[in-house]
């Protein structure tokens, strides 16, 4: 941003404008509210960031919000001074993710949280000091566990945890080398999850099945869940029309960002061990990958009949929108997964993995759980069993991420009313 003055490390922009206070119908006093970032809400381009995105806009209409995130891309920064007239507040730090994790590595096997370690950022603790400095925050919304430890001293704080990503790092040990390390790292994970739910005034997880499983292993602290999603008024997938290129081919889609090893792993194993047999069965039918930053794996998966990597594309909603299905095929699954909710409120059918289905829990409309070839090979033929509209009425009434914050917006009204009570 030309016009936000270099600041620590950083990008910084105070004052905007005054909030009204007024949502969803009705009148609550504003809130002067820290918001914690991961990553940059400037655009719901992929899905750590759909969160972001909403949370901005949401307590931006009621609250005065100081955003203090990091970005992974000047661009990302460039595209925050859309939100000068929303943020009280901003501050934006840019993230050099292959450098952070050069430097990580001595603290990491002195015992330190990778995932901590890497957002550990003496600029981004001063800026918030200074923000807090002058007046105190009155609560802290902190979207992901590296955020936490950026919550000012005595301030409550909600924790947008979202997935428990130490069972992640759990089943990476078993799937990627060394496993060791990757065991390391999850129980580390684990540790920090439990300690800070329980500093938190409320954590909130991204699915029920994601709070039942924290809850098995640590019964304390207050949790609830927040399933993610879009709002009606930002999504135009109803409006995007199929690629031309794609006129007349029967396809499959799976979109995602290929260099996420889950997104990798299980697109290759896809395309090794069940499409063949799909395509034996139905020469006519083709699987395409889009998605960003594909591997050498992955772009090697073109040179087998039928499939297309395309990588990174200018509208995937497109190709969904031309597909016969998306699959989700991925063997290693926590939370929501935003690009089979994208294709349900499309109205298109999900082919989806045990993992991707347990994520759900109770599976919505369009979700189709396959296991092996004759799954898939039954799913395709099973692809009838709803219409569009049904598919994309049912998405609406449980992915409304707008909606689905008002669940936060009452424990910050909590907050409020508890802080009230001790004045």
């Amino acid at each position: 941003m030309a016009s936000m003055p270099q600041t620590g490390g950083g990008q910084e922009c105070l004052p905007a404008r005054a909030p009204c206070g007024i949502i969803g119908g009705s009148t609550r006093p504003p809130m002067r509210l820290l918001l914690l970032s991961h990553c940059a809400p400037d655009a719901p381009d992929k899905g750590e960031k759909v969160r972001a995105y909403h949370l901005v806009r949401r307590l931006s209409a009621a609250h005065e919000v100081h955003l203090f995130c990091f970005a992974r891309r000047q661009e990302e920064v460039e595209r925050l001074e859309a939100l000068r007239g929303r943020c009280a507040g901003l501050y934006a730090e840019l993230l050099d993710m292959s450098g952070r994790l050069a430097r990580c590595a001595l603290p990491f096997l002195a015992g330190g949280c990778l995932n901590l370690l890497v957002y550990r950022s003496g600029a981004m603790r001063r800026a918030v000091e200074r923000a807090a400095a002058g007046k105190p925050f009155d609560a802290a919304v902190v979207y992901t566990l590296p955020m936490a430890p950026y919550v000012p001293a005595g301030t409550p704080f909600v924790l947008d945890i979202q997935d428990l990503d130490s069972e992640k790092w759990f089943q990476y040990a078993s799937r990627r080398k060394p496993g060791f390390l990757y065991r390391w790292e999850a129980t580390r994970l684990r540790r920090e999850e439990v300690r800070w739910v329980r500093r938190s005034w409320r954590t909130f997880f991204v699915t029920r099945n994601e709070e039942a499983l924290f809850r098995r292993i640590c019964p304390e602290g207050a949790t609830g869940y927040i399933e993610n999603g879009w709002s009606a008024e930002e999504w135009d997938g109803g409006c995007v029309s199929p690629p031309p290129e794609a006129a007349g081919r029967r396809y499959l889609v799976f979109v995602g960002t290929m260099s996420y090893f889950p997104n990798a792993d299980g697109v290759a194993q896809f395309a090794r061990e069940i499409f063949p047999e799909l395509r034996r069965r139905d020469p006519s039918l083709e699987f395409l990958v889009a998605g960003r930053d594909p591997g050498s794996a992955v772009r090697s998966l073109a040179s087998r009949p039928g499939i297309s990597v395309l990588g990174a594309v200018d509208n995937p909603r497109a190709y969904v929108k031309g597909s016969l299905a998306a699959v989700a095929p991925l063997n290693i699954a926590r939370g929501v997964q935003m690009k089979a909710v994208e294709a349900l409120l499309m109205g298109k059918p999900v082919l989806a993995s045990d993992a991707v289905g347990e994520t759900f829990g109770e599976l919505p409309p369009g979700v189709i759980v396959c296991r092996g070839a004759e799954g898939y090979w039954a799913g395709l033929r099973s692809l009838s069993r709803w219409t569009e509209d049904q598919i994309r009425s049912a998405a609406w009434q449980r992915f409304d991420g707008w909606r689905n914050l008002e669940v936060l917006e009452q424990e910050l009204a909590a907050i409020a009313a508890k802080k009230g009570e001790r004045e």
